[in-house]
């Protein structure tokens, strides 16, 4: 074939490369095809170009038709509005659909030339005679899968499978919010069209717009809400509103402004309509609580507004509730704050895109951190970042492609490692040699004798060995016959409102008393069994005291670890960990890019920021200052330069009196994200 083939090849051939047979000069991907049939086949790159270029040109002004404003009445004769593309999309039932119709003709041309009006191409036509509509160039019938392109992959295409509408609605129903999206309707009334992230999102998006939620006592989201696989089958683990808040995210990062703002207007203007009345109390009503019951009884009513409380309960009391912000103080999953960081993120993705691929590039395709997804953009598996959220594929204007991998972060509240003093200090791992060293060098530092045997060792900043002197103080006192009493009177009594379940007792039944029995020996989730004893310890004789040893040592314990991290073998081995841990690697290296509310944290301002993109460079001027409240990992590039102070070092017990952990974890530190919003700025803007 060459530049004068027949123009009925170029259409067949192109039909071939579209998932649906019908080429759209509307649809960049399917000029994309377009091109590259014309380059197999020898047309020069400034015909070609050009070519693609004209139908560019038309696609602007027709997609500038699409979102002209029509008005219209409805059937009951209310006066609308609604895009011509929206008109269209709704179909020929619709009131404004003749309208919409007659403004698109007013400019048509005569169909002619194939090429020039490719929407056009219908495997019916005249064109086409002759040529089966199943027909394969293999000679089979079944066309086969573009796997350059992850539009046309199945895992793009496929709409959600389970649950199925009907399912989900009756499973939700509990949990709905009194005034529902509809998205794709939504979405038709504006003429958005979002056709770069697997279709199955819009729909848990829709869900999620349309599901209200409840927390328990610890802020956590209440089953069957908290899971993902509520709204998708193949749901994964995370906090399910920080899922949400991803996938609106990626579904935005698809899109260009302004297209993108009138979308994430459509889901700021749902959160409204369901904070506000009359699916929100009215200030009447708020005004007429005096009481807690009467505050319980309008939360009941209006689901979608966090009306209930601790702060609320304390007002209803006194008799007037406070001035309430339920825009964003609301129950609603999708909520206003991700929005917000949404529209943040994207803003940073914008400016580093901008750098990073020039002007005039276009969004390939958008996914979340799913496998199958990743593979079908085109990234292999092992070049996946440790903690990307989500990719995006990107095309310059001369058509190189890129996938860029993406951590999102609400804001700069960002928990850098969870880890324990274990695990960071490799106390387990220790030899004789290393344990004798550190005794030597903690000798005179402050650390105390927590286990009683005389000396300062490395029992004494091991947490399994306070794990084990916690746990005994528990059972010491419930061992004893008169407290062992009290506590099978307090359970059975009900005024203990541990989950028995978990323990496994049952007060009512016969083998109550010997399954007590064996949770005293120490069988059975030290957490659990601790959280009971704590609870039973407030209710009886002496337990107080009890509760104070156990805090004193624990005060202890965790002092001692600290003070333990000036010396080594501790302090080389908590340094050697932390540069290893902290997620930096793959962003000062450019594999992986971390938006943090509207900044991007990329190779480029990390390399204005370090003043190099080598990360071993950057690990070797990593340094623990232990002098600052509470311990600091800082930056420090040399003898007299600017300090960076990245994450501040903490040491908590996990579950206050009864966790029987300790967590070490690493806080992004207010002075790095300063400094990298300040690199942001000179890099990108």
């Amino acid at each position: 074939m060459n530049q004068k083939m027949d123009f009925d090849d170029i259409l067949i051939e192109w039909g071939y490369r579209v998932h649906n047979g019908q080429p759209n000069p509307k649809n960049t991907n399917h000029l994309y095809h377009l091109s590259q049939i014309l380059y197999e086949n020898g047309w020069p790159y400034n015909v070609v170009e050009g070519l693609m270029h004209n139908l560019l040109e038309q696609d602007s002004e027709r997609e500038k038709l699409m979102k002209k404003v029509i008005k219209y009445k409805d059937k009951e004769g209310s006066d609308k509005e609604i895009t011509v593309g929206g008109a269209l999309k709704q179909g020929e039932e619709h009131p404004a659909y003749k309208q919409a119709k007659q403004m698109t003709q007013k400019d048509e041309k005569p169909k002619g030339d194939k090429v020039d009006e490719p929407s056009d191409f219908d495997r019916d036509t005249k064109q086409n005679k002759g040529v089966d509509p199943n027909y394969d160039r293999d000679g089979e019938t079944k066309k086969p899968q573009d796997t350059t392109n992850p539009l046309e992959q199945e895992v793009f295409t496929e709409p959600l499978g389970e649950p199925t509408d009907e399912d989900f609605n009756q499973k939700n129903e509990k949990h709905s919010v009194n005034k529902k999206i509809n998205l794709e309707e939504k979405l038709n009334e504006l003429g958005i069209d979002i056709n770069k992230v697997p279709k199955k999102y819009l729909k848990v998006l829709e869900r999620m717009l349309n599901t209200n939620f409840q927390t328990d006592s610890q802020g956590k989201v209440i089953k069957p809400i908290s899971e993902l696989s509520h709204f998708i089958s193949e749901g994964g683990a995370g906090e399910i509103r920080s899922q949400a808040g991803e996938i609106l995210t990626m579904i935005g990062s698809s899109m260009q402004n302004p297209e993108r703002e009138e979308f994430f207007k459509a889901i700021e203007e749902h959160i409204i309509e369901q904070t506000t009345p009359p699916n929100a109390p009215t200030q009447e009503e708020l005004d007429s609580v005096n009481s807690v019951e009467k505050l319980k009884e309008l939360q009941e009513k209006y689901p979608s507004v966090k009306l209930d409380t601790t702060s609320n309960r304390k007002s209803a009391k006194e008799g007037k509730l406070k001035k309430q912000n339920f825009y964003k103080n609301n129950n609603v999953l999708v909520q206003s704050s991700w929005l917000d960081a949404a529209r943040k993120n994207n803003k940073a993705i914008d400016d580093f895109l901008q750098t990073e691929m020039g002007d005039d590039y276009e969004i390939v395709a958008s996914s979340w951190d799913v496998d199958e997804e990743a593979k079908a953009l085109g990234l292999p598996l092992d070049k996946k970042g440790k903690s990307t959220d989500s990719y995006i594929k990107v095309k310059d204007k001369d058509g190189n492609e890129k996938i860029i991998q993406i951590s999102l972060k609400k804001d700069g509240q960002i928990r850098l490692t969870n880890s324990s003093p274990s695990k960071t200090f490799g106390t387990r791992e220790l030899t004789d040699e290393e344990k004798q060293k550190f005794k030597e060098n903690a000798a005179d530092i402050g650390i105390e004798d927590v286990d009683g045997d005389g000396e300062i060792s490395i029992d004494d900043i091991d947490e399994s060995k306070w794990t084990q002197r916690q746990n005994q103080k528990y059972l010491d006192f419930f061992n004893k016959d008169d407290k062992k009493q009290k506590l099978i009177e307090l359970i059975k009594s009900g005024k203990l409102k541990t989950n028995l379940k978990k323990l496994g007792l049952d007060p009512n039944s016969d083998d109550f008393e010997s399954k007590l029995e064996a949770l005293l020996s120490g069988k059975g989730k030290a957490r659990d069994r601790n959280k009971l004893l704590l609870e039973a310890l407030k209710l009886v004789d002496g337990g107080d005291e009890v509760i104070k040893e156990i805090q004193e040592a624990t005060e202890k314990t965790l002092n001692n670890i600290v003070r333990a991290m000036e010396v080594d073998p501790i302090k080389e081995k908590m340094l050697n960990n932390i540069q290893e841990s902290l997620p930096l690697r793959d962003i000062v290296e450019g594999r992986e890019v971390m938006m943090v509310g509207d900044i991007s944290m990329d190779k480029r301002t990390m390399k204005k920021l370090f003043g190099t993109d080598n990360f071993d460079e950057v690990k070797q001027n990593l340094k623990v200052d232990l002098s600052k409240k509470p311990p600091v990992v800082k930056y420090v590039a040399g003898e007299g330069e600017k300090e960076i102070i990245i994450a501040t070092i903490g040491v908590r017990e996990d579950g206050k009196n009864y966790g029987s952990s300790l967590k070490f974890e690493m806080n992004l530190s207010k002075d790095f994200e300063n400094q990298a919003a300040e690199a942001h700025r000179e890099v990108h803007n």
